[in-house]
């Protein structure tokens, strides 16, 4: 008897261990049976031969027939690197900029794990800065493979995982470019999603790990489109519609929010092998969560709820998709 209990707890803290997995070894066993794009071989011959120069650069490149730019910067631990580079695109939300969303901090954490950031910039319509999930008056998804082939090139095919995440306008374009890109391998959505309109042309080759962040008092009120398309995702990831839902400590009651996690279940019960995570910002507003940071991408007077103080999104997406050499 004590013989199986032992191997029963044995087994309990192997399954425990494999739950803690980052989405990177996910994504990796997921790709098992094909042709990985970070099969670097790994052995002393290897060198880095990746041609964008350390730290931020300007790039330039034309898509159908118009100028597009992005910001890449590159950490001084990634040149060093000969391992598979992990890249993470953040795409600005309407009116921004690729170099406006910077501000959420990412660079820091590229610097102390060793990733590649990517700063999209959109064009101009109407006057105003903004994407085109839809492809069809502004090849936007266009432009973003683009960018992803440009770096393969750039890189000697030394490109590992790739994320993309995304604020407002800019998170519609995050997910459309999960339906879209065959090359992504997660997606973090920030205050904004696709409308229901958009789901059936959703074409994800595989399952998307996902994770979303919305306040409930976001001014444009779209709170329950946004949790369709969270709900969207979590079933294209083979969860069911029920999650289990936890109470965030309240870190800074003056902030006027609380927190609450949503993790989909599968049909055991049991969390999604493709972690599919949604942080529901009660009192919230159409702002990115910033911890103890000061970013709003919407700088606009006329802004409803508060940015919540208890949670760090910069943080809690470095760490779901985990991005680390």
């Amino acid at each position: 008897m004590k013989k199986i209990l032992l191997s029963i707890v044995a087994v309990c803290v192997l399954l425990l261990l494999l739950s803690m997995l980052p989405i990177k070894h996910f994504v990796s066993a997921l790709r098992q049976d094909q042709t990985p794009n970070e099969s670097v071989p790994q052995n002393e011959s290897v060198t880095n031969s990746f041609k964008i120069p350390v730290g931020d650069s300007l790039e330039h490149m034309t898509i159908d027939g118009k100028e597009r730019t992005y910001t890449a910067y590159v950490p001084q631990r990634v040149a060093d690197s000969t391992g598979p580079i992990d890249v993470l695109f953040v795409i600005h939300g309407t009116g921004g900029t690729g170099e406006g969303i910077r501000e959420v901090g990412f660079d820091s954490y590229a610097d102390a794990k060793g990733f590649v950031t990517i700063y999209p910039d959109s064009l101009t319509r109407d006057g105003v800065a903004m994407w085109d999930p839809t492809n069809r008056e502004v090849k936007d998804l266009d432009f973003i493979q683009a960018i992803i082939a440009e770096l393969k090139k750039l890189s000697g095919n030394q490109i590992g995982n790739i994320y993309v995440a995304g604020m407002s306008n800019g998170s519609v374009m995050t997910q459309a470019v999960g339906c879209m890109t065959a090359e992504v391998d997660g997606i973090a959505s920030v205050s904004a999603g696709l409308t229901s309109q958009y789901f059936p042309y959703c074409k994800a080759d595989r399952p998307m790990p996902f994770i979303g962040f919305y306040g409930t008092e976001d001014r444009f009120g779209e709170i329950g489109k946004y949790e369709s398309s969270v709900a969207f995702f979590a079933k294209e990831n083979g969860c069911t519609d029920t999650y289990t839902a936890t109470a965030l400590p309240n870190i800074d009651p003056s902030d006027g929010t609380t927190v609450d996690l949503r993790v989909y279940k599968d049909t055991s019960g049991k969390a999604c092998s493709v972690p599919t995570h949604y942080y529901r910002i009660e009192g919230g507003g159409h702002f990115w969560p910033t911890g103890e940071r000061e970013y709003r991408e919407d700088r606009l007077e006329r802004n409803t709820g508060s940015v919540s103080k208890d949670i760090d999104a910069t943080e809690l997406i470095v760490e779901f998709f985990g991005l680390s050499m």
